[in-house]
């Protein structure tokens, strides 16, 4: 197997496997306990124990999503990097082919006016 054919097919893993996971990171997220913080800390009775219990939910949350897409985007991105690479040394590869293909021709052109 080419290695070209390889960065393809993981490069495709890694799009599938970033968006699985990342998607299952970001629906795991517990915003329940974050918007109940939320509604308690901005209720008029509020005090310093529910201001600071939204405060740490909120840094949870936060960071739980931040998690998520990272996961998310870093999957997608490095796969179509990896695409790319594998799309880079397939046309490489190609027009290799073709400057071998015109080398022969132009040999071949050489040793018929050669002949003549």
């Amino acid at each position: 197997m080419r290695i070209e054919t390889v960065l393809h097919w993981v490069g495709i893993l890694f799009v599938v496997f970033g968006l699985l996971v990342g998607g299952i990171a970001y629906a795991t997220i517990d915003r329940e306990a974050y918007n109940e913080a939320k509604e308690e800390a901005q209720a008029s009775w509020a005090g310093e124990t529910e201001k600071a219990t939204y405060s740490s939910e909120k840094m949870l949350y936060d960071s739980d999503r931040d998690a998520a897409l990272s996961i998310l985007f870093g999957g997608i991105l490095s796969g179509l990097l990896l695409i790319g690479f594998g799309t880079v040394i397939e046309s490489l590869r190609e027009s290799e082919g073709m400057n071998r293909e015109i080398r022969d021709s132009l040999n071949q052109i050489k040793r018929n006016q050669a002949s003549s």
